[in-house]
């Protein structure tokens, strides 16, 4: 059990200062995101002087295709309490720049190894069902432990696992694209179907696999459960990469995975989306109402946070005085205050979690009352 937020009255005497992020966050970001963008730098300069600018171009922009619709699912499930810009942009460029990197790099040398024993056809079967997915989830699946060990309270639970891991698939996906279409660029038609109308979200749905496992231990109140948990999602991922792969080199094989296994399975992570998001709704509104209980919000105010739709009527109504960017920060505000409620009720509070607490309650009396000109509740 967790004590009640404390009322208005007691806030001077809690609040401290406090970091938005810890130096191995900072250090995680910067470190990670230049690694990924040195990785799809070095993959340019291998494409560009074996195909041209003007195919890398072409082949990069139908690359952004199913890239753009990728992103938009994913800013639509992280609509909720979207996950910080760099730590986003970190997912990505891990999965596009250090994964692909590591792949391609792995994947060359097996192959290499797998021709000196075996005929070229069945070494590239062999690569593609067992070797691919292996270095590739793999490769993909390290930057959610390290966002999970340097910087937890980023992964509240499934949903933010699922938006890590699907960014950092859709990177990967994006780099693998422009190899592809440039690679088959005679039959560009063909591949442009397969990898960006019949399965733009291939890679998404076996990654994501770890995402909701790596959800999972976040939530789970020993701190080992990713021990467990992570390698199980890592197993799934390449089982179904693998499956995927073997059934694209079989015209046999192919329909039946396609219809049988990617389309049920998308329709499932689809759904899944859609009810986590309505759960993350009601959680807001719980949460938000013990602050209301205690006197930081109206009922009105906490039932409006859980719903976009009365989120969109309220910033409606504040536009007409000019005050939405203000209705916007509280609204921002509450939510963080929700989330942090909600990490200390399952029992993952840390120490900074309280000092966090306290400072956005301070947070929310300045916006409260400049929003609504005074900071008295109503």
């Amino acid at each position: 059990m967790t004590s009640a937020p404390l009322p208005p009255a007691h806030r001077n005497a809690t609040w401290t200062p406090v970091p938005d992020r810890h130096r191995s966050t900072l250090a995680l970001e910067i470190v990670g995101g230049t690694l990924g963008l040195l990785g799809v730098i070095a993959g340019i300069t291998v494409l560009l002087p074996m195909y041209g600018a003007g195919a890398t171009a072409v082949a990069t922009g139908l690359a952004l295709i199913p890239l753009i619709a990728l992103v938009l699912v994913v800013l639509w499930v992280d609509r909720w309490e979207p996950e910080p810009k760099g730590m986003l942009l970190l997912a990505f460029l891990w999965g596009a720049g250090v994964s692909g990197t590591l792949a391609m790099v792995l994947n060359t040398m097996m192959l290499n190894i797998f021709i000196t024993q075996m005929s070229e056809g069945t070494a590239m079967t062999l690569l593609a069902s067992v070797v691919a997915p292996i270095t590739e989830e793999t490769t993909k699946g390290i930057v959610l432990l390290l966002i999970l060990w340097l910087r937890p309270r980023a992964i509240d639970g499934v949903v933010d696992g699922m938006v890590y891991s699907a960014l950092s698939a859709a990177g990967f996906a994006f780099t693998e694209n422009i190899s592809y279409f440039l690679r088959f660029g005679d039959i560009m038609g063909e591949v442009f179907f397969v990898r960006a109308i019949q399965g733009p979200f291939a890679h998404v749905s076996f990654t994501i696999m770890m995402g909701i496992t790596i959800g999972i231990a976040a939530r789970h109140r020993s701190r080992w459960a990713w021990t467990w948990l992570f390698p199980l999602g890592l197993v799934l991922a390449m089982l179904l990469h693998g499956l995927w792969n073997y059934s694209n080199n079989s015209m046999a094989t192919q329909p039946f995975v396609y219809w049988a296994l990617q389309i049920p399975m998308l329709v499932i992570l689809v759904g899944s989306m859609v009810y986590l998001r309505h759960q993350e709704s009601i959680m807001i509104k719980r949460r938000a109402s013990e602050f209301a209980r205690a006197g930081w919000l109206t009922e009105h105010e906490a039932h409006m946070l859980g719903s976009f739709q009365e989120r969109g009527r309220a910033i409606a109504w504040a536009r007409k005085s000019g005050r939405a960017d203000l209705m916007k920060d509280m609204q921002r505000t509450a939510t963080r205050l929700a989330y942090n409620r909600e990490r200390a009720a399952s029992g993952r509070v840390q120490a900074l979690d309280h000092a966090d607490q306290s400072r956005l309650l301070q947070e929310l009396t300045v916006q409260r009352g400049a929003l609504y000109g005074t900071p008295a509740i109503v």
